[in-house]
């Protein structure tokens, strides 16, 4: 996992970070404020579609959830804090 730090705000970093879309008609997916009960289910859409989406992460949300935050690194999702 890349734990490279990026602080937008203070340094205008991009790191990685999608800011055009190459196609028409393409679509960014976002889940907020997670993870949740509900994120082992999603992940399992998006594999099943084999769609990627952005993850905003609230940080108690992560410490519950050590697994599934996992689990979205691994499976190749963006990962962003909300914190």
């Amino acid at each position: 996992m890349d734990l490279t730090v990026c602080n937008f705000a203070c340094s205008n970093c991009a790191l990685n970070d999608i800011v055009t879309c190459p196609d028409p008609n393409t679509w960014g997916l976002t889940f907020n404020e997670g993870p949740s009960e509900s994120t082992a289910e999603q992940l399992n859409v998006l594999k099943e579609n084999n769609l990627k989406a952005s993850f905003f992460l609230v940080g108690g949300s992560v410490v519950k959830h050590q697994d599934v935050v996992k689990r979205q690194a691994n499976e190749g999702h963006h990962l962003a804090s909300l914190t």
